[in-house]
């Protein structure tokens, strides 16, 4: 197949950024769920009432799960320009390094290395 440059370009930009979107999402998520664990822990340690900050957890929660949601799109949107990407002939790993895809075409893949600071 005749390789298009431009299009080669316009793929690795648009997977850099993809990828991009998707570690901020990890983060905010992990962010989030951090705080929650703040509230929880520092609540109980302070001995203060079960009922305090408990409106203020529901809507962390909420808003958790919003991210979580949003992180499932945006995983549904990859793998269409992937696939699309693939369809056409594109190359998008011009710009390296880049993530390295073993096990990304099974869902829920348990990453390999987790830390918690």
């Amino acid at each position: 197949m005749n390789r298009n440059p431009k299009a080669d370009n316009f793929a690795s930009v648009t997977a850099a950024e993809l990828q991009t979107f998707e570690h901020n999402l990890d983060r905010a998520i992990a962010s989030g769920g951090q705080v929650l664990m703040t509230l929880s822990a520092g609540r109980t340690s302070a001995n203060l009432a079960a009922a305090i900050g408990q409106r203020g957890a529901e809507r962390l929660a909420a808003a958790l799960q919003g991210l979580v949601v949003v992180r499932g799109q945006v995983v549904h949107a990859h793998r269409y320009l992937e696939r699309d990407a693939k369809a056409m002939g594109m190359e998008w790993t011009l710009f390296a390094p880049m993530e390295d895809k073993d096990g990304s075409t099974s869902p829920d893949t348990p990453p390999r290395v987790v830390t918690h600071a």
